[in-house]
């Protein structure tokens, strides 16, 4: 339709525009939680090893400001946004609040990057791949993880 009242180079050349900065604001959106070291790569099923366990490992929260806020929609809270993916995206401070309590009194990992870290971080992983872990309980241990998170972790892969 739109060919029909514009020149259709300027059309195609609109369209081409326009995902080459979708492409980039869906990296500025999900790359600082998945992409940096610090957001570990298991090559096992992540599911099989229980939320809890493969989303602290696997996932980086991130701090935005205003407009990160507005464009993140709740994003910026990834660990969260994973475990609980249908509560609100307004209440994830709330959220976060609790699940920081709970993963620093358990000894789950919970980290957090600023965005403008993140991203950087995301980028170097381009140059220097991150390391890929077979089995989640290779990942806890070299991490200094707690046994009670290694022992959930072997539990979860002698039950299936």
């Amino acid at each position: 339709m739109p060919a029909l009242i514009w020149p259709l180079w300027q059309v195609i050349g609109f369209y081409l525009l326009r995902e080459v900065l979708n492409g980039y604001l869906m990296f500025a959106a999900a790359a600082p939680a998945h992409f940096p070291a610090e957001a570990h790569f298991i090559k096992v099923d992540n599911e099989a090893l229980g939320p809890l366990t493969s989303q602290t490992y696997t996932t980086v929260n991130f701090r935005t400001g205003f407009w990160g806020r507005l464009v993140c929609l709740g994003g910026e809270y990834q660990i969260e946004h994973h475990l609980l993916p249908d509560a609100n995206p307004l209440k994830m401070p709330q959220v976060s609040a609790i699940v920081t309590v709970f993963c620093r009194r358990y000894g789950y990992p919970y980290r957090q990057l600023g965005w403008r870290e993140g991203i950087a971080k995301a980028l170097r992983v381009m140059s220097e791949p991150k390391r890929v872990y077979r089995r989640m309980a290779e990942l806890i241990e070299s991490t200094g993880g707690t046994k009670r998170a290694v022992i959930e972790c072997i539990a979860l892969r002698e039950n299936q």
